[in-house]
């Protein structure tokens, strides 16, 4: 599924399988890093980098609760403005694309 900036968005059941991780996993750290829940399943490019981000400081580096909701906090600023930059350069390029193809005509 994509977004309107040409994203991919996942399913729950595709990032539990590409991390290894139960859903359950998924939904407890939802609640416990104040991440939104979702009605639908499906999280957005920014959602699956914060979990793999949650999932690297709990499973590989064996943080405890506390010290990763920490480091999270810090890491989640910059992920966001990574995001954010990201979606602002698809913009831009697709404003490129559609004048260049108003030239072209």
């Amino acid at each position: 599924m994509q977004n309107k900036n040409g994203q991919t968005h996942q399913t729950i059941q595709e990032v539990t399988e590409m991390l290894g991780i139960s859903k359950s996993l998924i939904r407890f750290w939802e609640e416990e890093f104040d991440l939104p829940q979702h009605e639908n399943g499906t999280l957005s490019p920014l959602e699956i980098e914060q979990i793999k981000v949650i999932n690297h400081f709990i499973s590989i580096r064996e943080m405890p609760l506390d010290d990763a909701k920490n480091a999270f906090s810090f890491e989640r600023e910059r992920l966001t403005r990574k995001h954010k930059t990201l979606d602002r350069l698809i913009e831009i390029r697709q404003s490129l694309l559609n004048l260049k193809q108003k030239i072209a005509h």
